[in-house]
């Protein structure tokens, strides 16, 4: 559920006050993207943290009702 809460923070913070980090300093040479101060940090992050959930689903260890909540949550 982790990666979903800071995907959505990150999706805020983008919409509403892309130039600044934690919508207070602003930083010219970046776009900060939730915590982290460059927006591909945050994808790599992202890439990271989708081998385990997918991993779990694929090798069927996850039951049936929750591979949605896998596929969205990427709960650790």
């Amino acid at each position: 559920m982790f990666g979903f809460f800071l995907a959505i923070f990150g999706l805020t913070q983008s919409f509403t006050s892309p130039a600044r980090v934690y919508w207070i300093r602003e930083m010219p040479q970046s776009q900060a993207f939730g915590p982290f101060i460059n927006r591909h940090h945050f994808a790599g992050y992202m890439e990271l943290t989708i081998a385990l959930p997918l991993g779990l689903i694929l090798s069927g260890a996850v039951e049936k009702e929750k591979k949605f909540i896998y596929m969205f949550g990427r709960r650790f």
